[in-house]
């Protein structure tokens, strides 16, 4: 017999069992209510003792439809919860303008699914205040991955944020002042290792700041070899922090190859707690000003040596006038057949060559004071090849422009500056070689280059292809009285190119020179270029 059916058609075990199962749902939902209120309560009495500002969104199907406020928010921002509760976009409207972007952005991340990392933004509090916050979320998914919501962690970080560009501030004006500084400067650590150097040790010496700290020794490799021994030396004496501060002058050869003077001051540097840092130096180029201290030495000495060149000059001319006057007498009085006239006749040619001698020694006491005039320095120079040709395997080459080089200069003295120039080029020959006279106009851009100022010059070259001069000597050949060549009776006595120097400053021009042993010299003089009217 079938069971009884209600009016519905279902048995009483059907119904039974369904108000069994509606009790056990209703049970476990006052369950998790009163779970969900304890983790409410528990979560409001975190965020009410946390001082940072921790907010709660709550998701339903990717839309936000509520948020919690900690009573943090209150001392972050200035607003209560309450005011957030009544101000549904007052979340976004503190925040600052230009930062609006950000901030929406990483809420369209979030409710997207994504998991955002950490960021920092500005808002503006209740009183007008400008504050960082620091927005720390933490997304929380369910089993299939769905957003249920997402908490926040604004902490305000203003103070961290001011101390991070006052760092930032202090460490770029440091490095403003160590980056463009003129000297090379450098910070060597306690391990002998470069902690910092600056970028102008490129401009002083052609190798980088990467140069120099991935090889602590360079230093060292590119002094002079005449220096090298002092400065590793000095090296030596500073690598503990007992060593007191030190000062050390020094050559050294550029990548390019060029010698530079460098003045090295360096001292021990050490932390506020006393701690041993390494060693903090200077390196101040100083090729120009050891240039024009050896000028001046230089112009001291001519000056002094004038001095006394004058005074004797003066009075050997009168006696040499006295000797050649006697000697043109005499060969008056005999005959030229007489045995004795060929002997007068080489006494006087002696004589005639020490009175040039003299007249030069005179030039040179007085400095050579120029009578300038327009001239030509091609013109010049083709006069100068007339009474200066020469036989005994040495020959004379002129390189001069058709157009003409004007300057403006005694021709005289200037005559006699070259000449000197070309007397000195062919007693370094010997007997077969060739000397080569040439003009050309330049400009000097550079001053590093030769020590003159930038401008137009007409530059008078001298080349020889004599044995050439040491490394050495090449600075002092425009010294008084300096000289490589054996004595003799057609050599000079070291005043030619002094006098040619003198002679080339007071028309405010230099002489320079280079040479390589064995293949000859060149000598340069730069004379200044008289512009058009």
């Amino acid at each position: 017999m079938d069971e009884e059916k209600t009016a519905n058609g279902e048995t009483p075990y059907e119904i039974a069992y369904l108000r069994v199962l509606v009790a056990d749902l209703e049970n476990r939902n006052r369950q998790t209510e009163e779970l969900m209120r304890i983790v409410t309560e528990q979560y409001r009495r975190i965020t009410e003792v946390v001082s940072d500002y921790i907010f709660s969104v709550h998701i339903i199907d990717g839309n936000p439809v509520e948020t919690i406020h900690g009573r943090g928010c209150l001392a972050v921002t200035g607003y209560a919860p309450e005011e957030f509760v009544a101000s549904s976009m007052l979340w976004i409207n503190m925040v600052f303008e230009q930062d609006r972007a950000l901030v929406l952005k990483h809420v369209s991340d979030i409710l997207s699914g994504k998991d955002p990392a950490p960021f920092e933004h500005r808002i503006v509090r209740k009183d007008g205040a400008v504050r960082w916050v620091r927005n720390t979320p933490a997304c929380q998914f369910d089993s299939s991955g769905k957003l249920l919501a997402y908490d926040g962690l604004i902490q305000d970080v203003t103070e961290r944020r001011r101390a991070e560009e006052a760092l930032h501030k202090s460490e770029q004006k440091y490095r403003i002042i160590a980056d463009f500084t003129y000297d090379w400067e450098e910070w060597l650590g306690p391990d002998r290792h470069y902690i910092a150097v600056s970028p102008s040790c490129k401009r002083v010496t052609g190798y980088t700041p990467d140069d120099f700290i991935a090889d602590p020794g360079l230093v060292t490799a590119i002094a002079h070899p005449s220096d090298r021994a002092v400065v590793a030396e000095h090296y030596r004496k500073i690598e503990n922090s007992v060593a007191e501060p030190q000062q050390l002058d020094f050559r050294i050869i550029t990548k390019t190859g060029d010698e530079r003077w460098i003045s090295h001051r360096c001292q021990p540097v050490f932390s506020d707690d006393g701690e041993w840092l390494g060693r903090r130096a200077s390196n101040h180029d100083i090729t120009r000003r050891r240039k024009l201290t050896e000028e001046l030495l230089k112009a001291r000495e001519m000056e002094a040596v004038g001095i006394l060149a004058g005074g004797i000059a003066h009075d050997f001319n009168n006696l040499i006038t006295a000797i050649l006057g006697n000697i043109s007498s005499a060969k008056t009085r005999i005959k030229p057949g007489d045995a004795a006239f060929p002997l007068l006749t080489k006494a006087e040619e002696a004589g005639l060559r020490t009175r040039d001698l003299t007249q030069q020694l005179i030039v040179f006491s007085r400095r050579g004071t120029p009578v300038k005039t327009e001239l030509s320095a091609g013109g010049m120079l083709k006069k100068i090849s007339v009474t200066e040709r020469t036989g005994n395997g040495i020959r004379l080459k002129y390189v001069i422009p058709e157009a003409p080089l004007l300057i403006e200069a005694d021709e005289g003295l200037l005559s006699l500056a070259i000449r000197n120039l070309i007397i000195n080029a062919r007693e370094a020959i010997g007997e077969k070689g060739l000397v080569t006279i040439s003009a050309d106009k330049v400009t000097v851009i550079d001053k590093d280059e030769i020590e003159i100022s930038r401008g137009d010059y007409v530059r008078i070259s001298v080349r020889d292809t004599g044995i050439g001069i040491p490394a050495e000597n090449i600075d002092r050949i425009f010294d008084p009285y300096f000289t490589t060549k054996a004595a003799g009776p057609q050599k000079g006595i070291g005043l030619g190119l002094a006098i040619a120097y003198s002679i080339v400053a007071n028309h405010d021009g230099i002489i320079t020179a280079e040479s390589e042993t064995g293949k000859g010299t060149a000598v340069y003089v730069y004379l200044p270029a008289l512009k058009k009217k």
